[in-house]
């Protein structure tokens, strides 16, 4: 992107930045996990977890259909829904300097 277009954004023109294309990207991606045979792919949102508090433990994730997939491990990818997060009453925490990122998605 040219430096220009970064100061319509209030960035100096100094600004160095990594463009990736995430359209590309995130659909390779997707077809790489998909492909595994360890991954199971429903095409449903997550809308709620089985969790116990006393153990501390997810024991599932609750589809919108009503399903229930019983879980060993859960990694959050609900973007801006925070599912777990906002589930669990966690604090959000940055990792460390906040970081300028520019996304760009083309069509949907």
């Amino acid at each position: 992107m040219a430096r220009s277009w970064y100061s319509l954004a209030g960035y100096p023109p100094s600004i160095q930045s990594l463009h990736v294309d995430r359209i590309g990207f995130d659909a390779a991606l997707f077809k790489s996990a998909t492909a595994d045979r360890h991954c199971g792919y429903m095409e449903q949102r997550a809308v709620g977890l089985v969790y116990d508090g006393a153990r501390d433990r997810i024991y599932g994730v609750q589809l919108a259909r009503g399903q229930t997939i019983e879980s060993s491990y859960v990694f959050d990818a609900t973007n801006h829904i925070q599912l777990c997060r906002l589930q669990l009453g966690l604090r959000r925490t940055r990792l460390g300097t906040a970081q300028r990122v520019v996304f760009r998605r083309m069509g949907s």
